[in-house]
């Protein structure tokens, strides 16, 4: 190849060459007969790997066969035995005749005044025991040979130095004896003796040796019961005066209301109180003077229930749900109240118990998954969710929880 440069351009010539290409001359097609072809023969593979690549096909179909059954049948149930924790709501609704707010009831607050005077005869719990004199009687003795006049209210003195004294004059005969009436110098149970014997300190000494005085009988009368007014008499007349009063005034209160409200609630207030005894009185009846308020505040009860066991749900935290609630004994009490526009404040308390629920985070059955039965109760009791637990496992030889969370069951007892 030659390069020529004309004119400052660069124009590059190929120098062309011949080819000389020779043709082939045709050729008869040969034919054969097809005897004269020769054929080769493929190997077979033998029988006996047939059975071979067979059988470890149907064994790998039973094996993944045999998977699929144990994955689909194997599972835990956990019982549990769940504790239960206490819920209180406590809340205030208003009582008016045409509720405006979710945080008002239909109902009526009324009042009604009562008052009387009762006599009331004494029970007998006011007997109380009072001092009193003792007496009995004394035999006077003169062993002497000269008479013996002794005035009346004459000393007479025991061993132990208790005076007595006789009640009249009298003169004993000489060498005789005389019974007269005695009494005890002093009130008092002290005054009460037995049999004994009495010296005369008012004569000579010698004298109080043949003169003397004897009792044959016991002394009596150093208290006695008498029956005066008790406080417990007053109390008890007032609380039965009160309860009449009430009664009579709930009666007109109802009567009022109608049969339209279930729920009843009652206030009394003691406007006036007289008691014309006071305790220690000795009188056989006094006067109790009473005049009482009652104001009765009527209510829907299903509706503030409704209410109620709706707040006490505000309560429940997430995962738990109420296994009872206490609406008979939901407490209701009135707070405050004015008659004059018929409104009325209820303090409402209402309880129950709740468990952990299905969907709460302690019961999930992730946190389960490879767990012993053992272990599962131990994490249950621990976390204070459960009182007892246990696990039914299937097949029966399995003895742990399920790899997968769809196979794990909770049932809450």
């Amino acid at each position: 190849m030659s390069l020529t440069f004309k004119g400052g351009n660069m124009s590059p010539k190929v120098q062309s060459r011949k080819i000389a290409v020779h043709k082939a001359a045709p050729r008869k097609a040969a034919h054969k007969r097809v005897d004269d072809i020769e054929t080769f023969d493929t190997p077979r593979p033998p029988l006996r790997m047939y059975r071979i690549i067979a059988a470890v096909f149907v064994l790998a179909v039973l094996a993944l066969l045999a998977v699929v059954l144990y994955v689909s049948s194997v599972q835990a149930t956990i019982f549990v035995k769940a504790n239960s924790t206490p819920v209180e709501k406590e809340f205030v609704l208003d009582i008016v005749r045409t509720p405006s707010s979710p945080s008002e009831v239909r109902g009526r607050v009324l009042s009604a005044a009562m008052g009387r005077t009762k006599t009331v005869a004494l029970s007998g719990t006011g007997m109380t025991e009072v001092p009193a004199v003792s007496k009995g009687k004394v035999v006077l003795v003169n062993e002497s040979a000269q008479p013996q006049p002794l005035v009346a209210t004459t000393r007479l003195l025991t061993a132990d130095r208790l005076l007595f004294r006789i009640d009249q004059s009298v003169t004993v005969p000489a060498k005789g004896r005389l019974e007269v009436p005695a009494h005890a110098d002093k009130e008092g149970k002290e005054g009460d003796i037995g049999p004994t014997r009495f010296t005369i300190p008012g004569l000579a000494a010698d004298r109080q040796k043949v003169v003397y005085a004897v009792s044959e009988s016991p002394f009596t009368g150093g208290t006695v019961q008498k029956v005066a007014v008790g406080q417990a008499d007053i109390d008890t007349a007032v609380a039965a005066l009160q309860a009449e009063l009430e009664g009579q005034a709930k009666e007109t209160l109802n009567r009022e209301a109608g049969e339209v409200f279930d729920g009843k609630l009652y206030s009394t207030s003691v406007i006036d109180q007289k008691v014309t005894a006071k305790p220690g009185d000795e009188v056989s009846q006094f006067d109790v003077v009473l005049s009482v308020r009652v104001v009765g505040v009527y209510y829907d009860k299903k509706v503030v229930q409704e209410i109620a066991v709706r707040q006490l749900y505000e309560r429940l935290t997430q995962g738990s749900d109420f296994v009872s609630i206490d609406q008979a004994g939901m407490a209701v009490a009135m707070d405050r109240f004015d008659a004059a526009t018929e409104m009325a404040n209820l303090h409402i308390k209402i309880r129950g118990q709740s468990i952990p629920s299905t969907t709460s985070a302690a019961l999930d059955p992730g946190r389960f998954i490879g767990m012993t039965e053992a272990e599962v109760r131990k994490s249950l009791l621990d976390d204070g969710v459960a009182q007892d637990a246990r696990v039914e496992f299937y097949p029966s030889f399995v003895h742990r929880v399920p790899q997968l969370r769809d196979r794990v069951f909770v049932v809450i007892e």
